[in-house]
């Protein structure tokens, strides 16, 4: 802390005896020569000065050397020893104030490292804070990224499953045994007629009698198309069972009749 050079000052300074006698015999210059000698010891080191810069300093103020020394020596307002000068009153009251001054600088020392350390402290949590979102969002991320895996190890297995069954249903359809039995079911005009009977029956259970005669050729070649074809996988399908008991694999067909047009009511 940069020093002001302030001093505290006795208002009753006037009404003490020694100044009373410095007044009788200097009038108010004593008294004038008397404060600037305590300004002089105020700026000096431990608030002692040198007797040989007297003369530097009456030259200074406008007056006699001797004048200054007489109110050194004559009225037991300061104290010489060898050769240094001081004041016992500016002594003792620059000793309180400098106890003030330098409890005011201890608090103001402990204030300002109070505040660097809230700083640090704000800081520090700050950063804890900053890491702990950023580990957040890293398990966030992998979390993810771990969903992400599973989903497409789910994708893949489920195609890896889609791809046999279809490789396994291409083996059944296009076996040997399969082959022949369409070859032989196609050829088997018995069985046809069979088929034939088997329409009939279906169309005369599953349907009312026709307003028109003419709506039946419309509609019945689909229908019949449709369950011979149904009846044929079924057939092939059970031929295939028998040909390969110990395989555990079979056919599925489901009977279905697709006309693309539904029947007249």
């Amino acid at each position: 802390m940069k020093d002001n050079y302030y001093f505290p000052h006795d208002a009753e300074s006037m009404n003490d005896p020694r100044i009373i006698k410095l007044l009788d015999r200097y009038k108010m210059a004593g008294y004038g020569i008397y404060f600037a000698l305590n300004e002089l010891l105020r700026v000096q080191e431990n608030y002692r000065c040198h007797l040989s810069l007297l003369k530097m300093f009456a030259r200074k103020i406008n007056v006699k050397c001797q004048m200054i020394l007489s109110v050194i020596n004559d009225f037991e307002l300061f104290v010489v020893e060898d050769e240094w000068f001081y004041s016992e009153d500016m002594c003792r009251r620059m000793k309180k104030y400098d106890l003030k001054k330098c409890k005011m600088e201890e608090k103001r020392a402990i204030t300002e490292a109070a505040n660097e350390l809230n700083i640090k402290l704000e800081l520090l949590r700050e950063e804890a804070e900053i890491k702990h979102k950023e580990k957040e969002i890293e398990k966030e991320m992998e979390l993810e990224k771990e969903k992400e895996k599973k989903e497409i190890v789910i994708v893949i297995e489920r195609n890896l499953k889609r791809k046999e069954e279809r490789e396994e249903e291409s083996q059944q359809t296009d076996s040997p045994e399969v082959n022949e039995e369409i070859a032989k079911t196609t050829t088997d005009d018995d069985d046809d007629d069979d088929d034939d009977n088997c329409f009939v029956e279906c169309l005369n259970l599953a349907f009312s009698p026709l307003k028109q005669p003419g709506e039946k050729k419309k509609w019945m070649t689909p229908v019949k198309n449709a369950l011979k074809e149904n009846a044929l996988k079924e057939k092939i399908r059970l031929n295939v069972a028998k040909i390969k008991p110990e395989s555990g694999q079979e056919l599925k067909t489901t009977p279905t009749i697709h006309t693309g047009e539904s029947p007249p009511t």
